[in-house]
C-alpha cells in the first residue's frame, strides 16, 4: 500500500529533520517549493540518499538532473508540475504533483490554464494508469469557502470524478503565519473512473 504525504516547504536544508521523519512513515513524499534552485536540488540526495527523487526547479532551463531511477520514472515535467509513474501491479500509477498559482490579483487565467493542463494529463493516462492529482492546489474543496479558485477546483474535481483520499480530508492543511486563518489547499485526489483500481 502506498503511503503518500504532500506538503509545501520553505527550505530543504532547514527542514531536513522533518523531511527524514516524514519519509520514515511514508512511501512517497511530494514537496512543493517554487523558489528551489537547481543547485539546491542536489541537497535532497544528501538528506535522503536511499530514496529516488524527481525535482522541478524554477531555473530548470539551465540545469536538468538525469538520475538513475528504480521503480519510479519521470514521465513529464513543467515548472509547476511533475508527473511520475510507479511500476505497480496489476495497474501502474501516475502521480501528478502540482504547485498551483496563488490567489494573486489576476491569477484566474493562469489557474484555469493549469487546470486545462491537468485535464489533458488525466485524459492521457486515465485508461492505462491509476491517476492521482497531488499537491498545493491553492484552492479548497471545503464548503466554507467559495472564491474563484475554489469554484474552479470544485468544478474540475466534479467533472474529472476526483475524490479526496487524504486521511484528514476534512481538516485544514494550511495555517496562516498570523494565526488568524486556516484553509485546506493541499490534496491527494484520486481519479475514480478509468482503469480498474488496485
Amino acid at each position: 500500500m502506498l503511503e503518500i504525504v504532500t506538503m509545501n516547504i520553505e527550505g530543504i536544508k532547514g527542514n531536513k529533520l522533518y523531511l527524514k521523519e516524514l519519509l520514515g512513515a511514508n512511501t512517497i513524499l511530494c514537496l512543493q517549493e517554487h523558489l528551489l534552485h537547481g543547485y539546491e536540488s542536489t541537497k535532497i540526495k544528501e538528506i535522503m540518499p536511499e530514496h529516488d527523487y524527481h525535482i522541478s526547479c524554477f531555473d530548470d532551463t539551465m540545469i536538468d538532473l538525469n538520475l538513475h531511477r528504480k521503480r519510479v520514472r519521470k514521465l513529464e515535467k513543467e515548472e509547476r508540475i511533475i508527473i511520475v509513474e510507479i511500476q505497480s501491479e496489476p495497474v501502474k500509477i501516475v502521480l501528478i504533483n502540482n504547485y498551483m498559482t496563488t490567489m494573486a490579483t489576476g491569477s484566474e487565467k493562469e489557474y484555469r490554464e493549469h487546470l486545462d493542463k491537468l485535464n489533458s494529463m488525466i485524459e492521457k493516462y486515465e485508461q492505462t494508469h491509476n491517476v492521482f492529482i497531488i499537491g498545493d492546489l491553492n484552492g479548497t474543496l471545503m464548503s466554507s469557502r467559495n472564491n474563484y479558485h475554489d469554484k474552479l477546483l470544485k468544478n474540475f474535481c466534479r467533472q474529472q470524478q476526483l475524490k479526496n483520499t487524504m486521511i484528514n480530508a476534512h481538516r485544514p492543511t494550511f495555517y496562516h503565519r498570523n494565526g488568524n486563518s486556516t484553509s485546506q489547499i493541499d490534496f491527494i485526489l484520486k481519479k475514480t473512473t478509468g482503469v480498474p483500481t488496485f
